[in-house]
């Protein structure tokens, strides 16, 4: 009989196995990561090329993002709809996307219908038509969706943080560009682009499934194998001075809610203090009982939640704290954050520390259940450079991470004085709330 009344004991380690990555190379230098999964029939394929929005030109930024859209409209033989259908045909699924340092197409296919399924990939990645037809089309539909994106609240609160974190550099801009950058953008456009950024040299092919090697090498052949070689010039970043903390505000009519974005500009991925800031904002605002939420949402009933990160690009990062509130707890919200990272800066609990360790290891291996999710976490591995056994080493990173360099990451990593706030809301009623704050406030249009 079980005895319900007494509480189990946690377990104190986990058994996990990480998956292991095969490396290899194609015949044309282009770096391949195999994770077999043999418990279905099914492989994923997933090409990045290294050359996403910040490789736009200064007036046509949107051109990455519009390639991505227009790649998979035809390629090969196949029209734009004969494409789709033959994908649907197949069972096989496609996606592509573009963010700030990439642009990525993914294949799931069935095993049975692999050959015609890559085939199709290769022909996306070898030989799209960019057509003018599909370029109107598609060109259309994206400035229809700045538009409508212009006005979303939560976009253009993260559109204009970036755009202060980043300043003058690539990566300040949003990825699917401005109407009047998008509007400077032609067809021959997207085929220079694709023309001077699908290189094996800044690419990789990353498969997960029922898969081995030789059968990559195989399917590969005459196909993705073909892929040209050359250099690519990539971008050059600037390193960036934080600034001055300031707050921005950006007026919207009748909003009921503002959007807050508060941080600033911070190292890169690669640092070694990536665990001790890892760790450290798990308990301000990394998680779901962490310090923020348990304040604004939990304790204040300000927002249905709130997060705060460190995030990355290829070169840079920042510090973020996100959330949106009903429009007269907007001073009253920032407040609470401020006394929260202040807090931090202050102290940091055993209890916490030991908390926030067991669960990033417990859900560790939730990250690697999916294709998608494997082949998310290689296609990491890869983007930042970071070491082979990086998996293997995960848990004992976390766990032999101090409590001194937890601590120390709150004070090195979140500057009080650096932070820029970012405020979209309405301001007949959260204007004379930010003038509290003593600093600087500049109004800013969209």
């Amino acid at each position: 009989m079980l005895e319900r009344s007494i509480k189990p004991e946690p377990q104190k380690g986990i058994v996990f196995e990480i998956p292991e990555i095969e490396k290899f190379e194609l015949s044309n230098g282009l770096k391949v990561f195999l994770v077999k999964k043999n418990s279905l029939p099914i492989v994923q394929f997933n090409y990045m090329t290294g050359s996403g929005s910040k490789s736009d030109p200064e007036n046509k930024k949107g051109l990455a993002y519009l390639t991505a859209l227009l790649i998979d409209e035809g390629a090969g033989n196949l029209s734009a709809l004969e494409l789709d259908n033959e994908i649907e045909s197949l069972g096989s699924v496609l996606k592509v996307s573009c963010d700030h340092d990439s642009l990525s197409i993914t294949l799931l296919t069935l095993k049975e219908h692999i050959n015609k399924s890559f085939e199709i990939f290769s022909d996306i990645i070898l030989r799209p038509r960019f057509e003018q037809d599909d370029f109107n089309r598609e060109h259309k539909k994206l400035l229809n969706k700045i538009i409508q994106a212009g006005n979303e609240p939560s976009y253009v609160a993260d559109t204009v943080f970036e755009k202060l974190i980043f300043e003058s550099s690539n990566y300040m801009h949003p990825a699917m560009g401005r109407k009047e950058t998008v509007e400077n953008i032609t067809n021959q456009d997207v085929i220079n682009f694709y023309k001077n950024n699908f290189y094996a040299d800044n690419s990789a092919l990353i498969v997960t499934g029922n898969i081995t090697k030789n059968e990559i090498i195989s399917l590969t052949g005459g196909g993705i194998s073909d892929l040209k070689t050359g250099i690519i010039d990539e971008p050059k970043f600037e390193s960036l001075k934080p600034g001055k903390g300031k707050i921005y505000f950006v007026h919207k009519d009748d909003a009921a809610q503002s959007e807050i974005r508060v941080g600033h500009i911070t190292n890169g991925r690669n640092h070694p203090d990536y665990f001790a800031k890892l760790l450290m904002n798990t308990i301000l605002g990394g998680q779901f009982s962490s310090r923020l939420n348990s304040n604004l949402r939990e304790d204040k009933g300000f927002t249905y939640g709130i997060n705060s990160g460190f995030y990355y690009n290829k070169v840079s990062g920042q510090f973020e704290i996100s959330t949106a509130v009903q429009s007269q707890n907007t001073g009253a919200a920032i407040n609470e954050i401020f006394s929260e990272i202040k807090g931090i800066h202050e102290n940091i609990f055993d209890e916490e520390i030991e908390f926030a360790k067991s669960y990033l290891i417990k859900r560790f291996p939730s990250q690697f259940e999916t294709y998608s999710q494997v082949s998310r976490q290689i296609l990491t591995l890869v983007h930042y450079n970071l070491p082979d056994d990086y998996f293997n080493t995960y848990i004992g990173k976390i766990e032999g991470t101090s409590n001194q360099d937890i601590k120390n990451a709150a004070l090195n990593y979140i500057n009080m004085d650096e932070l820029k706030i970012i405020v979209v809301g309405d301001k007949n009623i959260v204007f004379d709330d930010l003038k509290k704050f003593n600093k600087e406030i500049i109004e800013l249009d969209f």
